[in-house]
């Protein structure tokens, strides 16, 4: 724009989506109306692939008139109380009974199944991860970090640590990509129990 550049600056405006920058050079510019609702149609279009639905509906309903397109792009986004008020500003009220209620309806039995799904799923995953934290914890060796522990154990003990320490560090790099498997698994299926990546799924599903 700067350069005088506006119709480069217009298809770069285009490409990044902004739409209100690009219908406001067209308008300056003195664009025929068809050619205002070819660029609003094909602008909507992309917004509504990326999910930009409210966009969408303000180019379809204020460059186009296009109630009916407007609301179907409103209920896709799920926006449902924009989509009523546009069909009862359009005075296009059947269009509340013919798109608003089936799509409010059909959003709302599948927010449900995915609830009773998340549902079962933490009934089982719950008692499990606890069981298994309880295995864990059962398998760790007694004793602690005592006061009364003699120097040499303690000597000793370090020592084994520090062998211990030693020893897993040769081994990290195949310990990290062992842990990125294990997480790649728990979020593509259901582990078995006892397999090495069934904790990670069921915190996951917390």
């Amino acid at each position: 724009l700067a350069c005088g550049e506006k119709g480069r600056a217009e298809g770069a405006m285009t490409t990044c989506g902004e739409w209100q920058s690009v219908m406001a050079l067209m308008q300056e510019r003195g664009a025929a109306r068809d050619d205002l609702q070819t660029a609003a149609y094909s602008m909507a279009e992309t917004l509504r692939g990326s999910m930009c639905w409210g966009d969408a509906s303000r180019l379809l309903i204020e460059y186009c008139q296009d109630a009916d397109e407007a609301i179907a792009c409103l209920c896709e986004g799920r926006l449902f109380p924009e989509a009523a008020r546009q069909a009862h500003r359009a005075k296009r009220s059947d269009l509340i009974e013919t798109n608003v209620h089936p799509s409010l309806l059909e959003a709302h039995a599948a927010a449900l199944a995915d609830a009773r799904d998340r549902l079962s799923k933490l009934r089982y995953a719950v008692p499990r991860l606890a069981a298994v934290l309880a295995a864990e914890a059962a398998a760790q060796p007694e004793g602690g970090e005592g006061g009364d522990v003699p120097d040499d154990a303690s000597v000793a003990s370090s020592r084994v640590s520090t062998a211990a320490s030693s020893a897993r560090s040769s081994k990290s790099g195949r310990s990290s990509k062992s842990s990125r498997t294990n997480k790649t698994r728990s979020s593509t299926r259901v582990p078995n129990e006892g397999d090495p990546w069934e904790k990670d799924y069921l915190v996951a599903q917390r």
